[in-house]
């Protein structure tokens, strides 16, 4: 009984610390012109901004903001391209709501997006270069829209490398959130050799009403991934519990 006490604590103090985990990076997609209140203006706090070069005109090609050591690059993909569209292009927005719920209304209430002018399966890459070579992360977006209408938009986002599917971004428009993770999704992928984490998202047009966009309102990176050790200590308590179950049934049946 000691040895599997001692075994719970050890696997409750793994995921303990692999929940405290800081995230490496977490990035808030900001309007370049609408300011609203915040710590700065538009960004969450403990976030920090990403903003479109420019002033208001829409971006074509890509668009690099530096963080210390990493380098967060978002590039348009064109499906129309034969050869070279340049017709491609970003911009952002600036919402009124949700305004002051959840406690992450102002990161929901603005982004970046890429719309119909990249082609109707285009998109948008995100890279983020400065990591761990051949190391996996956990990749959170967030992805909402208050625009008019009460359709419902996707976009489905691959790990840049292996094409493996991530995650569908989905959202209402006209349901906005209410709980901070309600438009949050994550998926675990992996570096390159070179230490660059790329994922890119494309216009999903399974679903009509959502054909519209691929959006980008936050970007959260961070290595809370479950280590090897935990996964041996899970094993580890798995097989002394069904020890203990074996040993107690040969008791009951002597």
């Amino acid at each position: 009984m000691k040895r599997l006490i001692g075994c719970v604590a050890l696997v409750v103090g793994l995921i303990a610390v692999g929940a405290r985990a800081t995230p490496i990076l977490q990035l808030d997609f900001d309007d370049r012109t609408v300011q609203d209140a915040g710590p700065p203006p538009n960004t969450v706090a403990g976030f920090n901004q990403f903003l479109l070069p420019g002033t208001t005109a829409s971006v074509t090609g890509s668009a690099s903001n530096t963080y210390g050591s990493n380098v967060v690059t978002l590039a348009i993909f064109d499906s129309d391209a034969p050869p070279n569209d340049t017709n491609g292009a970003m911009d952002d927005r600036d919402r009124t709501v949700p305004s002051n719920s959840p406690p992450l209304a102002q990161l929901y209430d603005d982004f970046v997006f890429v719309g119909g002018s990249a082609g109707t399966t285009g998109g948008l890459d995100v890279s983020i270069t400065g990591l761990t070579p051949s190391t996996q992360y956990t990749v959170s977006l967030y992805a909402y829209d208050d625009a008019a209408g009460t359709g419902t938009r996707t976009a489905t986002w691959t790990d840049g490398f292996s094409n493996a599917f991530l995650f569908q971004t989905s959202f209402t428009q006209l349901t906005p959130p209410t709980t901070d993770d309600q438009y949050k999704f994550s998926a675990v992928t992996s570096t390159d050799a070179t230490g660059k984490l790329l994922i890119k998202g494309r216009r999903d047009l399974t679903n009509v009403s959502g054909a519209n966009s691929v959006y980008i309102d936050g970007l959260v990176i961070d290595d809370s991934v479950p280590e090897p050790t935990s996964a041996a200590a899970l094993v580890m308590c798995a097989t002394l519990v069904a020890g203990l179950r074996r040993r107690r049934s040969a008791r009951l049946t002597m």
